[in-house]
């Protein structure tokens, strides 16, 4: 017959933490939830909008002229030039000024 005040070591559910118990009074918790559900709402809204605007961008069609890019080649002496001068390091860096430039223009203190 087993012992009625027997308890065993490990029980098979975990109980939640007191710091994670809310009653039904605790207005803070309240408050708690309800900001991170209106956060969750956001993402999900701001993720339906990058979706919506990666379904456009993937529907517009490939120009004729640039479905046979990948067969155009550079001379050998193009080729060494821009080596030389590290012209890809230079339009990168170029690029990303001009971008850094555009976003601190829309800055309305900074622009």
């Amino acid at each position: 017959m087993a012992d009625p005040t027997y308890t065993p070591d490990i029980i098979a559910t975990d109980p939640v933490p007191d710091s994670e118990v809310c009653s039904i009074t605790d207005v803070g918790c309240l408050a708690d939830w309800c900001l991170d559900q209106v956060a969750a709402l956001g993402l999900w809204f701001f993720e339906k909008i990058l979706n919506g605007l990666a379904a456009v961008v993937e529907s517009i069609p490939v120009p004729s002229w640039a479905s046979n890019i990948g067969s155009l080649h550079i001379p050998a002496e193009i080729g060494w030039f821009a080596e030389a001068f590290q012209l890809n390091n230079g339009v990168a860096i170029l690029v990303s000024a001009y971008t850094l430039r555009f976003i601190i223009r829309r800055i309305p203190v900074i622009g």
